[in-house]
């Protein structure tokens, strides 16, 4: 998947471009990846972080091979083994308007390997210091603190890569104040929602993740789209729809569902 994730980085790149520059034309409701502040590295900033209406001290610099954050008296670490290869940025964020707290997002990207950090502070401690594996921040709303992460196989579901193999999805994960709260359901995009899988062997397709309720069945060699992902803690499931537009789900083990020529093999 390295080719659609450098598209990926470019795309994201011309968006961080054009948002900084209409700014005031960001719908309120759905805010794509507007920042309030790039933070450069060597310089000062200060800006009230968690809603006590003082301002904290914040400066990202490098030291070593490390790229740092401080904030007051709390230091952090952003990326280890930092080298000036990477693509990286650090910008500041409100992700929801209504918690009255702010966060520093540290994202980078060096060839095929790329990760988002959200990190947020109360006063001399950081409370928040969340890392999200091959996850490119996409969008947010900043009404209710819906984040959503542009994810790969390396990510939160690549317990799905057993069954699936590679793949991309749109993972959801709500912030309120300093808790993170992983949504269940993740839609895939692109070439791994427009792939006709073939199944390897007969599939039971549920009505849904909860239900034990048969919908219909998947022949060996039948052909499916997946269309979503489901993870609630030791339950996996994804979300099929079959030729004639039916869908349904179905549960995930550790064993291959597809034919592996059938799969999206990117990696």
């Amino acid at each position: 998947m390295r080719l659609i994730k450098k598209v990926s980085v470019l795309v994201l790149a011309i968006a961080m471009i054009v948002g900084s520059i209409f700014t005031g034309k960001v719908d309120n409701s759905y805010a794509a990846t507007s920042s309030i502040k790039k933070l450069n590295v060597g310089k000062e900033y200060k800006y009230d972080l968690d809603g006590d209406k003082d301002e904290d001290y914040i400066k990202v610099y490098i030291s070593g091979d490390k790229l740092k954050l401080k904030v007051n008296n709390a230091t952090k670490t952003l990326i280890s083994n930092f080298n000036e290869e990477y693509y990286y940025s650090v910008k500041l964020y409100d992700f929801n308007k209504k918690d009255k707290s702010k966060e520093i997002v540290c994202y980078w990207s060096i060839d095929d390997t790329w990760a988002t950090r959200i990190l947020k502070f109360k006063d001399d401690k950081c409370k928040v210091n969340k890392l999200y594996n091959d996850a490119i921040l996409k969008n947010y709303n900043p009404n209710n603190g819906m984040i959503t992460f542009e994810e790969y196989d390396n990510g939160r579901y690549n317990a799905f890569s057993k069954a699936i193999g590679c793949f991309c999805c749109y993972g959801k994960v709500r912030l309120n104040g300093y808790n993170l709260y992983n949504q269940y359901t993740a839609n895939t995009f692109g070439i791994v929602k427009n792939n006709k899988y073939k199944a390897n062997k007969k599939l039971i397709v549920y009505t849904n993740t909860n239900s034990k309720i048969k919908k219909f069945t998947i022949k060996k060699d039948d052909k499916v789209y997946i269309t979503a992902l489901y993870k609630k803690g030791n339950d996996k499931y994804i979300k099929v729809k079959d030729t004639l537009g039916k869908t349904g789900y179905v549960k995930v083990g550790t064993s291959m569902l597809f034919k592996n020529k059938s799969c999206v093999w990117a990696r």
